[in-house]
This record gives structure tokens, sequence and C-alpha cells, in this order.
């Protein structure tokens, strides 16, 4: 008697926990029905359906454990669905549905909660049903992609309710958890790879140069001011070596140049060996120039080499002022792209440190598309992580109406990630119609 009762109370705790953790909840029920197992003489009797039902969910287990070698939402989920298997084919005695129904109640309401301070994050990586999501603070990390155009990442968040006509102030704050900043570079062939050198004390990049004859030999990075460079002067200064001696010619080595047809710039050839070796270049935009930014490159060399260093200057009144994080470093904040090159788009940017520091953006109503919906860009560089918070959009007249930031469109509560709870809870559904046949049976007589 009292076993039956403890089963009783497993079996309704567990029901109640289907719809907060599934897993949890299958795992409770599957409790219960070990403990109703026992017979009079004291045995166990499992019936043979569990041990059949969970088998074909637990075979890849081991593979993929050995594959992996650490416990990860896809274990998860195995084991959860092989569970909830295991009730829906040996189901001797119904879930008390009543307690299913209040857990069901609990997850909507949880649901809500998770919408609604979601609108505070940036990005879906921090769970808003957290302590850091509940105080509006989201963690963006990336990872640092060797091949590819570059390893940076654009973050979107979206708002509703703008004006088309209005002009509006998104602002946020920004820190550094991490300290890898200022290695990426832009890449424009496929055989490029770009890495930061382990253990040197100023960050450098290691580039792999594809074979020769590949076209688009180059890497870059970038600045756009927003507004016309026009006769304005620019200097980029940067260090580079090389394993094996490089000696190029003509435009074969560190450009600086107009970024954006037809590309007109200054031309400095190197000689590279193993030691470290500076390198600067100086060029005025010309007068009759229509785009906004400039671009340091380096072109066309024979074989890998490394960087360190890279920055790009303006002569403002006599004085070299330093262009903050050149594209692909750092972190930038900017318009969605709606069609435009990158290199037509401007981006306020910074490079983060361990202090907060304020991104600033005004953005015309005009980049909402026809529904009022924005969307802005956040883009971190690759093989950092950065911590976000206070993020607003308001309008700089003050007179229209404060637009609404848009939730996450994917809910996770307490998953390690989305798809995981969308496949726990398609199970609990599944599961809640097969455990559930009294109340289902009564319903369908009331239709």
């Amino acid at each position: 008697m009292r076993t039956a009762r403890i089963g009783e109370v497993v079996r309704g705790v567990g029901a109640l926990w289907l719809a907060l953790l599934p897993q949890a909840g299958a795992l409770l029920l599957a409790v219960a029905k070990l403990i109703d197992a026992f017979g009079p003489a004291g045995r166990w009797r499992l019936p043979l359906g569990l041990w059949a039902a969970w088998l074909p969910f637990l075979l890849p287990v081991p593979v993929q454990l050995a594959a992996a070698s650490t416990f990860d939402g896809w274990l998860t989920a195995q084991v959860g669905l092989a569970l909830l298997a295991s009730l829906v084919v040996s189901s001797e005695r119904a879930v008390p549905f009543r307690w299913v129904l209040a857990g069901l109640a609990a997850a909507l309401a949880l649901m809500v909660v998770e919408r609604s301070v979601s609108t505070g994050l940036w990005g879906d990586e921090t769970p808003a049903l957290s302590w850091s999501g509940v105080r509006g603070v989201s963690t963006l990390s990336v990872d640092d992609r060797v091949k590819g155009s570059s390893s940076s990442r654009y973050v979107p968040k979206s708002w509703i309710g703008v004006d088309r006509d209005g002009l509006y102030l998104a602002e946020l704050e920004v820190r550094a958890s991490s300290s890898d900043f200022g290695w990426d570079w832009y890449r424009y062939a496929d055989g490029f790879g770009v890495r930061r050198v382990p253990g040197d004390e100023a960050v450098a990049s290691a580039v792999e140069v594809p074979p020769t004859g590949e076209p688009l030999r180059y890497v870059s990075r970038e600045v756009n001011l927003g507004e016309s460079v026009a006769g304005r002067r620019f200097r980029a200064q940067l260090e580079m070596r090389s394993e094996t001696r490089q000696v190029t010619s003509g435009c074969r080595g560190v450009l600086l140049q107009e970024n954006g047809r037809p590309y007109r710039g200054a031309c400095l050839p190197v000689e590279l060996g193993p030691e470290w070796r500076a390198f600067e270049l100086e060029f005025s935009i010309p007068d009759d120039s229509t785009v906004t930014g400039v671009r340091v490159v380096l072109n066309d060399l024979e074989r890998d080499f490394e960087v360190r260093g890279a920055v790009i200057e303006e002569l403002v009144a006599g004085t070299w002022h330093t262009l903050p994080a050149p594209e692909p470093t750092g972190v930038g904040l900017m318009p969605a792209f709606a069609g435009r090159r990158r290199q037509e788009h401007f981006s306020v940017r910074l490079t983060p440190t361990e202090s907060w520091q304020r991104l600033a953006l005004a953005v015309p109503g005009s980049e909402a598309d026809a529904r009022g919906r924005l969307t802005l860009l956040l883009q971190v560089e690759g093989g950092t992580s950065i911590i976000v918070r206070d993020v607003s959009l308001a309008p700089l007249d003050g007179t229209s109406k404060r637009p609404i930031p848009s939730p996450s469109e994917r809910l996770r509560l307490w998953y390690p990630h989305p798809n995981l709870a969308g496949h726990a809870f398609v199970s609990l559904a599944a599961l809640a119609l097969r455990v559930a046949q009294g109340a289902t049976a009564s319903a369908a007589t009331l239709a």
C-alpha cells in the first residue's frame, strides 16, 4: 500500500514536470513505473515494451559519446526521447491529467515572461530566463573561422512601429569578455586563411596565401566614415614578416586606396624576412571621389606571412588621428544591408575593453521596411566574446512614438538551445495524447 502511494506521488510530480522539463518528467514517470513493477514477492517485473522502446534511441549514444566526448544537448534529447517513447509503448497506468495541465499552464506563463524579457536582449545566445537575461545583459560569442570571407558575425535586432519619416538614436553599452580583438581581415579568395598568432604580445595575424594564379589574392581592412572622403589624407601603418624571404614590386605588397570604384590609391612593395619590419603609406583621396571609405590591402604576396599593428589614420588640422576598429575587427553597429554592398555601409565602431563603452548611431526611419520594422546589425569580430546591455532605440525629435523592440523569434525556456526545447515539447504533445486517453475520450464525447 505504501509502495503504491509513493508511486502515485512520483507519478503526479512527473506529470507536472512533463511541461516544465519533459526529460525530467519522463524520468520521474519511468521511476513510478519501476515502483509499480514491484510484485507481492518483491521481484521486478519490467514490461518488455520498456526495453524495446529504449533501444532504438540509445544505440547511437555510445557512438556520439565517442565522437563528441562531452554530454551536450543531443544526449539530453536522446535520453529524453527514449524515456518518452518507453512511456508511449508501455503505459500501464494513465498519467494524472490535471497535473499535466498544471505544468502546461506554468510553462505557458513562463513563455510569456520569456518573450517579454527577450525584448531587452541582443541576439538569442543569452537565455531570457536567467539572471543575466532578466537584467537585460546579453553575451555574444563568435567562432574564429580560419577560412571564409571573415570570421566576424552579424547579429540582428529588430524594432517595430518605426516612422519612416523620423530620425532615431540607437544606443547600447558593450564591454569585452575576451581579449582577442584586432586580428581578423576580410578575405576575397577561398584559398585564404587567417588566424591569430598565439603567444604574441601584440595581436598578430598569420595569413595563409592561396596558390599563385588564383584571382583576388588579397586581404583588407576597411573604414567607412559615412561621408565623402574626397580631398582627405590618410595613412596606413603596420608590421609584417615571413619565414621565407619575399620581395615584391609595383602594387604587389601594401595598398592604401579609396574603398570603391575606381579604387585609386598608393602602392608600396615590400621585402619580408623572419624579423618584423614596419611599413607606412600615405594617400590623399582625389577631389572628385564619390566614395565614403578607405581600405588597406595586402595584395598578391606569393607565400604565407604574418601581420600586426595595422591601423588607418586621418590627417586632421595637422595631426594624425587613428580611426577606430577598422572592419572586420572590433564591434560595429549598423543598419541592415537591405541590398547594399558592404563598402557602402556606415557603422559606428570600437574595440571593446574590460570597461563599459557606449555605441550610438543615428538611424533614419527610412531604413525601416514598409511595415515600419527596423533591423540593426551588431558586427562582432571572430574569435571574441562581448557583453551588451542598455539597448535602446528612441526618436530624436521627441514627438514620435518610441519603437517597440521585437522579442526573440525562438523560445528556449531553460534549454541550452531552441531546437532542444522544440523537440522536447513536440515529444510532450505526443505523450500527452497517449497518456491522457481518458481526458481525450471525454473531450471527444462532449464534442
